[in-house]
């Protein structure tokens, strides 16, 4: 009798925790949050980013989708993602320092992010700069379907053309880009008050943290803090 309530304790003991066998493996999937690039309600995202002058600042951004019929550089039916983003830390002079960015994506059934460039409308009055950017081949952004210790590379070329409504001087540039991501695992982060389950991932040896699909805290290849969110809320909740 005690052999077959030793061997059933053991059954049951393994049956929770899959005695024998591996768990499963942690997935970057579950840092991905696709309603930020459908129509709904604008996420807000509050953070402290480095400037080009090397300190950092304070911004204020808006993030939305759109229905996916957006066209660009040749192809159709793709998804927006536009951010306005504002400096709140100094006062804008005419814009300066407020800009709009639509990223031009296509979803893959299969979780790859297809990237076929962008647009940024920066500044206001004669004071704007429209730039118009293309990868060529498109960036096929896989760090979403990966699982803890696997990478992607990415090579591609990004013509990148900007006008100055001022001057209607045109500047076009083409510079080869590369990458490896890799995906380290799931961290606790703190947004604000609050703490978040977000993935890392290093990009040519820098540091990147996403949650819901939107990049949250940062860190260059030395340990400096590069971006940091103070909030991130959606209809006036936490997002």
């Amino acid at each position: 009798m005690k052999a077959l309530i030793s061997m059933s304790l053991v059954a049951v003991a393994c049956g929770l925790t899959a005695c024998g066998g591996s768990s499963d493996p942690i997935s970057a999937k579950s840092c991905f949050d696709g309603s930020i690039y459908s129509p709904t309600s604008e996420v807000k995202h509050d953070y402290d980013e480095v400037t080009g002058t090397g300190l950092m600042g304070s911004y204020s951004a808006t993030i939305k989708g759109s229905d996916g019929t957006a066209a660009f550089n040749g192809q159709t039916n793709l998804n927006t993602l536009e951010v306005y983003r504002g400096r709140i830390d100094a006062v804008p002079i005419s814009g300066i320092g407020n800009s709009t960015t639509s990223h031009y994506v296509r979803m893959s059934p299969n979780g790859d992010i297809v990237n076929y460039g962008y647009k940024i409308l920066a500044g206001s009055g004669l004071a704007t700069t429209r730039i118009e950017s293309t990868f060529s081949p498109p960036i096929t952004d896989r760090k979403y379907t990966l699982e803890e210790s696997e990478s992607f590379q990415y090579t591609t070329t990004e013509t990148r053309t900007q006008r100055q409504v001022s001057s209607q001087q045109t500047n076009t540039t083409s510079t080869p880009l590369s990458a490896t991501i890799a995906f380290v695992g799931i961290e606790t982060i703190s947004i604000g008050p609050r703490s978040v389950e977000a993935c890392r991932f290093t990009n040519n040896g820098s540091q990147e943290w996403f949650y819901r699909g939107i990049l949250v805290q940062s860190s260059d290849t030395n340990g400096k803090t590069t971006r940091q969110t103070r909030s991130l809320t959606r209809d006036n909740q936490a997002f």
